[in-house]
């Protein structure tokens, strides 16, 4: 597998000028490193401007009807990366339900997109369980009180754990919650998704705040 990609560089080269043989073997070079990184934008367009920046042919020397030998070597590296995707283990998506999968599969045809998509729900997947944990972090660690305020009577109260702590600073971060900035966060400190929805009453994020201001 690793000698193939030689050899089909070589069939390219065939009866090539030596101007345009180095070019080809400037490309694959880059090629090369950007599959081993594991990156998976093969656009002419992206790979021009890498090549470019590279001091190699651009975008426009591989459009060109001449250049049919470097958009060949381009859609031979975009196959082997959507290859090694295809290869992947089942259990590599196992946050993604069989459901979702052929879903997917049915409907997006371009095997990168499919890697970019599976990830993004793993990722809302995983949100939803710390918002799970959050909500029974604020239903089973904090006793809040409906008396007045000016009450002197004192309820006893448990102290968060750190884990539990960390949950609740995720849903104020932008950065370490990927889905909260499709949020809408509303003045009276309720929450909307991206469709209008409610996913937290008023009060929510407010509470939130006052609790993590008890824990600094």
């Amino acid at each position: 597998m690793n000698d193939q990609y030689e050899e089909y560089l070589q069939e390219l080269l065939e009866g090539k000028d030596s101007r345009t043989a180095k070019s080809l073997n400037k490309l694959n070079g880059l090629l090369k490193n950007h599959y081993e990184s594991g990156e998976t934008e093969y656009s002419i367009a992206h790979i021009g401007r890498l090549s470019k920046a590279s001091g190699g042919i651009g975008e426009v020397s591989i459009r060109n009807q001449s250049g049919k030998h470097y958009q060949q070597l381009i859609q031979y590296w975009k196959n082997r990366a959507e290859d090694d995707f295809q290869k992947k283990p089942v259990s590599e998506l196992k946050d993604v339900t069989q459901k979702e999968i052929e879903l997917i599969k049915d409907n997006v045809s371009n095997v990168l997109a499919r890697s970019y998509i599976f990830s993004v729900i793993s990722e809302r997947n995983r949100l939803r369980k710390e918002i799970q944990n959050l909500k029974n972090s604020l239903k089973n660690n904090y006793l809040i009180s409906l008396e007045d305020s000016s009450s002197t009577k004192i309820k006893e109260t448990k102290v968060l754990t750190p884990l539990e702590v960390k949950a609740l600073k995720d849903v104020l971060d932008n950065n370490s919650n990927f889905l909260r900035k499709y949020w809408t966060i509303h003045e009276n400190g309720s929450v909307d998704n991206e469709e209008g929805e409610q996913l937290f009453k008023a009060g929510f994020m407010n509470a939130v705040k006052k609790i993590l201001e008890n824990e600094t």
